[in-house]
């Protein structure tokens, strides 16, 4: 009798938690996404310059945008620590000569001052991590490539947004982490940016 019972505590005491199972699987699905959401990002940016100083820039980019949004979406948060890696990197691209010191720098100028500007209106919408990343994606993606950048950014963030409501995951007021969406706008505006934008002026001029 007092052997059958504790065997049975012992089970009991080794038996995985559903909750803790569960939590693991969600964090399996997880990194599958954002491993195939990198690799996919890689493949894109082959497709798009080949194998060459684009396209190393823009896989740097997209590895520092892609752990900044898997951070983001788990801690609502974006450390400075990512942030400063990120400017480091930046700042080396520069200095081998990968990336052009004047669009980078009015890039980067122009993101942080637009979203420090946003951030102000939102009183709290908007975080710090949030304005400087987008100093940091201002600088890869430069000038006028960082304006396409945060409304592909907004844009994403707004189809997210409803989705998720739509989804009964989100209320209107419920947080949402910015980062994945500034990261995907950035993303797309350094691989797509250049052409969107001659498209863009195109037709502007001929209207």
């Amino acid at each position: 009798m007092l052997a059958d019972r504790a065997s049975g505590a012992l089970c009991r005491r080794y038996e995985p938690d559903a909750s803790i199972s569960g939590a693991l699987h969600i964090e399996r699905i997880r990194l599958s996404l954002i491993v195939g959401t990198t690799l996919a990002a890689f493949a894109m940016a082959h497709a798009r310059y080949g194998l060459g100083r684009e396209y190393l820039v823009s896989v740097v980019f997209a590895s520092i945008m892609m752990v900044v949004a898997a951070v983001d979406i788990q801690t609502y948060f974006i450390p400075n620590c990512l942030v400063i890696a990120g400017t480091i990197a930046l700042a080396a691209l520069i200095a081998v000569g990968l990336v052009e010191l004047r669009p980078a720098a009015a890039g980067a100028l122009t993101g942080g001052l637009i979203m420090l500007l946003a951030a102000v209106a939102c009183r709290g919408g908007l975080g710090a991590g949030d304005v400087k990343l987008s100093f940091v994606i201002g600088g890869f993606v430069g000038w006028p490539g960082i304006a396409l950048a945060l409304f592909a950014g907004f844009g994403v963030a707004a189809i997210a947004g409803l989705g998720l409501m739509a989804a009964g995951r989100k209320r209107g007021k419920d947080p949402m982490p910015f980062g994945p969406c500034l990261a995907a706008g950035g993303i797309l505006a350094r691989l797509y940016g250049a052409p969107v934008m001659a498209w863009y002026w195109s037709r502007m001029m001929s209207a």
